[in-house]
């Protein structure tokens, strides 16, 4: 389920006309592996995640 929501985003992401919606998607996913690595606590996931939002928040910015 996750993996075929990351693919639709990353489509999403690739159409100009979808974009916003497709980082949208993008910033929902790693937003909810966050929260799980954090109530997990599995903190050395953290840093791989920290790289995507910041990919998602460069992309954002310029388009």
């Amino acid at each position: 389920m996750t993996g075929g929501l990351e693919i639709v985003g990353a489509i999403l992401i690739a159409l100009p006309a979808s974009r916003i919606v497709g980082m949208a998607l993008g910033a929902a996913i790693i937003a909810a592996a966050v929260f799980t690595v954090l109530r997990h606590r599995d903190f050395s996931h953290l840093v791989p995640l920290g790289v995507f939002v910041v990919l998602i928040a460069l992309a954002a910015t310029s388009s």
